[in-house]
């Protein structure tokens, strides 16, 4: 688990928030636009990142809320 903490920590801060997930998200969606040109597995990882962080993101609200 730390070590995909470590992963979608993307500013290094010690948490994962939304401000990590902002850039990776921005990626995709300008592949889709056409404006950047990723590679077909590049594209499928990022996607990966952003699911699991969505994962995490969702069990932290989860966990605070009880």
């Amino acid at each position: 688990m730390k070590t995909v903490k470590k992963i979608l920590d993307y500013n290094d801060d010690g948490k994962i928030d939304s401000k990590d997930l902002k850039d990776v998200i921005l990626l995709p969606v300008l592949n889709m636009l056409e404006y950047i040109k990723l590679d077909s597995d590049l594209f499928w990882i990022l996607a990966g990142i952003v699911i699991c962080a969505e994962v995490v993101l969702e069990q932290q609200k989860e966990k605070g809320s009880e």
